[in-house]
């Protein structure tokens, strides 16, 4: 079977675009120009951009899989590279606290526990939330799907957007 013929590349197209749009938004943010009218206009007109990523990988989502063997493959694949590199980043975290002379032991392991169940963040590699909700979104859609119906679509979106906006991305 010709790979073309039964995938829709048109996704692939949009994710393309979105992806130089996310490789733009972090030089602009790198850079400090985060103010200028062309980073504003372009996040006014742009704010679905990660939401689609969700979107994209439940689409292609199977619906028939063992939910237990699903949710440990995921976990190994997303949730364990997330762990690991978050743990070899405490170390510079815990650091720049001590260099700023930042003694309070909460600080160093009870507000780390806090940013990530309330924001999601994690601290010692904060570009890793993509990961944990990446793995949220994946198993809460084969969920849906499952108890839905197969061909239910409709609660994935409003599902992604809420969760997108409660962890303070958008």
């Amino acid at each position: 079977m010709n790979l073309y013929k039964s995938r829709n590349i048109s996704f692939d197209f949009i994710s393309a675009i979105l992806i130089l749009y996310m490789i733009f938004c972090h030089v602009m943010q790198w850079a400090k120009l985060t103010h200028t009218d062309c980073y504003l206009i372009l996040q006014r007109f742009m704010f679905f951009f990660m939401a689609w990523f969700f979107f994209k990988s439940g689409i292609y989502a199977k619906v028939d899989v063992n939910i237990k063997k699903y949710i440990v493959k995921n976990a190994k694949v997303l949730l364990f590279p997330t762990l690991l590199f978050t743990i070899m980043g405490l170390p510079f975290v815990w650091y720049q606290l001590y260099s700023i002379d930042d003694y309070n032991i909460v600080h160093y392991t009870l507000s780390i526990a806090k940013s990530f169940v309330v924001g999601g963040n994690l601290t010692g590699n904060l570009p890793l939330w993509f990961l944990v909700t990446l793995f949220e979104v994946k198993i809460l859609y084969v969920l849906m799907r499952r108890f839905m119906g197969g061909a239910n679509n409709t609660c994935y979106v409003p599902y992604c957007s809420i969760r997108y906006i409660y962890a303070g991305f958008a």
